[in-house]
């Protein structure tokens, strides 16, 4: 449990968003929450993934192994949602940018 809580507080706030709205949230839902995607790309089976981009400054005094100070950090978030407009798949990527 507490590995569990430990792991929650390093996750972003939009992906602990996604991970409750999967195979539950539509668009609209995730439009109003997470703004307008960067990209939206339409599939020939009726399937649309978004992309959303977030560029974060890392602050002083939270050096760790995934960051460097005075750096900034970029965050990829590509969801997937189906023809039902129902989103089904998420996938988060960060870096240093």
């Amino acid at each position: 449990m507490v590995f569990m809580t430990g792991c929650a507080l390093f996750l972003s706030e939009e992906s602990r968003y996604l991970r409750t709205a999967k195979d539950r949230a539509t668009d609209t839902e995730v439009r109003q929450r997470l703004g307008p995607p960067k990209r939206i790309n339409s599939q020939d089976n009726g399937t649309t993934q978004w992309t959303y981009e977030r560029r974060t400054y890392v602050q002083e005094g939270t050096n760790n192994a995934w960051t460097t100070v005075g750096a900034w950090r970029c965050d990829t978030y590509r969801l997937t949602f189906d023809a039902q407009h129902i989103l089904r798949k998420w996938t988060h990527r960060s870096r240093i940018c």
